[in-house]
């Protein structure tokens, strides 16, 4: 990926064709905007769009996983949902929006202190047409909208080693609205971020 002024497409097709025994005929679809605007003097936006639609008969691997990246102590995983699990939802259509901002370097730093802070926003929307099709992992969709906010510092330790830098940071996400979980510890995630320069 090479750095634009312009919004970066990217689009992916996958047809699966009825061949012998294999009875699954079906087309994917899944097309994705990144944009990142810069604003003088507060730091950089980032925002990413995400759809897809499948259509046919499409076997539980070829749904849609709702892009969750949930992990105790984890690492944060841009563009993606930082509070939801692993294949926790599926769908055969989707739309994700991933909004970003980082405030860039704070004013105090040194050679190993360089923090940013950055805020988090993400929601999605993904949908199941026909869930009793599928047999095995429970099919849930998240077509009532998945949210969550966070936020985190990069950058609290920087380490110098052999010519790059590591940047460790952290930061705390929170998942609300309707697939929160009752418990309301539970639904928030203390994550590590990992910078390499």
């Amino acid at each position: 990926k090479l750095p634009s002024k312009f919004p970066i497409l990217y689009f992916n097709l996958d047809k699966g064709f009825k061949v012998g025994n294999q009875p699954f005929n079906y087309t994917r679809y899944e097309v994705r905007i990144d944009e990142f605007i810069k604003i003088v003097d507060l730091g950089k936006v980032g925002i990413q769009l995400a759809a897809g639609v499948t259509t046919g008969d499409a076997p539980y691997t070829k749904l849609f996983a709702g892009k969750g990246s949930s992990k105790s102590a984890g690492v944060v995983v841009h563009n993606s949902f930082e509070t939801m699990g692993y294949n926790e939802f599926a769908a055969d259509r989707y739309l994700n929006i991933f909004l970003s901002h980082d405030f860039g370097r704070m004013y105090y730093r040194s050679s190993f202190f360089m923090p940013n802070f950055m805020v988090i926003y993400n929601i999605g929307w993904g949908f199941m047409s026909n869930p009793q099709f599928h047999q095995g992992p429970s099919v849930i969709d998240y077509s009532k909208g998945y949210k969550e906010a966070g936020g985190f510092l990069n950058n609290i330790v920087v380490l110098k080693l052999s010519g790059l830098k590591l940047g460790i940071g952290a930061g705390v996400f929170f998942r609300y609205g309707e697939y929160q979980f009752h418990k309301t510890t539970d639904n928030a995630l203390f994550k590590f971020s990992l910078n390499i320069s």
